[in-house]
């Protein structure tokens, strides 16, 4: 018995249906030679803006830090320039005090202009020479003072026509001290023979502090009480000694001075 075409062409139709099907559906479970090689670099790129963004937002959280940083610094900064403007004007005050009582036509203190020769290099003897002496009525133990009031030394020898200062920073140096404003003495500067002053012999009700501006206490009764002797710049703490002792900031440095006054009491 014949078959007849049209069962050829059902059967054909179906055979293409199958393998059609068959190839779709390969299609569908399994990636394309093309997928298999873009998959590698899909991923990569995903992985590339995600570090992208997370860069993006670590870099933009620094950013904030560092600005935060900034800001802080420059408040510290302002605050301590401040501060050091405050004392400044504070030492400056102080040496125009002194400036006017040493001026005062009924103060019984005498102001005499000295003229610088020599200044010795640093170390353990620091002393300069001046062109006033036993002539001036310069004796030995009288201050030396520059500017408005600012204590450098102490003078040491008086010849006819010339004298030798001791300088604050030589290792002879004893100074009686107060704070400014205060009423009683609260330590003694004493020279190491470098350039600055230590402050010794200070009871710990005291409370000393950086910053502090200390001037001379009049005790002996040869220097003038308020002169400036300069600022605390650290304090020292230890157990087991009954006193505290400091670093002074000197307020000028000898070594650039070619005008001072001695300072002494009238007859």
């Amino acid at each position: 018995m014949r078959r007849l075409p049209i069962f050829k062409l059902q059967r054909r139709n179906l055979q293409t249906v199958m393998v059609t099907g068959a190839f779709l559906l390969v299609m569908f479970l399994f990636p394309t030679p093309r997928q298999l090689v873009e998959a590698p670099f899909r991923d990569i790129w995903r992985l590339g803006v995600t570090a992208r963004r997370l860069l993006a937002f670590v870099g933009r959280d620094a950013r904030l830090q560092y600005q935060n940083e900034q800001t802080t610094a420059a408040k510290l900064a302002s605050v301590d320039d401040l501060t050091a403007r405050l004392n400044t004007a504070e030492a400056e005050a102080a040496s125009l005090r002194a400036e006017l009582k040493l001026k005062d036509p009924k103060s019984s203190f005498v102001r005499v202009p000295a003229n610088v020769l020599m200044v010795s290099e640093p170390g353990h003897a620091w002393r300069m020479h001046i062109d006033v002496g036993v002539k001036d009525g310069i004796k030995e133990g009288m201050a030396v003072v520059v500017g408005a009031g600012t204590l450098i030394g102490t003078v040491e020898e008086a010849q006819d026509g010339r004298s030798v200062v001791r300088l604050l920073a030589d290792q002879g140096t004893k100074i009686p001290v107060m704070f400014l404003g205060g009423e009683r003495t609260r330590g003694v500067v004493v020279g190491d023979g470098g350039e600055r002053y230590r402050l010794t012999l200070v009871p710990r009700e005291a409370n000393p502090a950086a910053n502090q501006i200390l001037v001379t206490s009049g005790l002996g009764g040869i220097l003038p009480r308020g002169l400036v002797i300069g600022a605390i710049d650290t304090v020292a703490d230890d157990p087991r000694d009954p006193f505290l002792t400091a670093t002074i900031r000197p307020e000028v440095d000898p070594r650039t001075l070619n005008v001072v006054s001695v300072v002494f009491e009238k007859l």
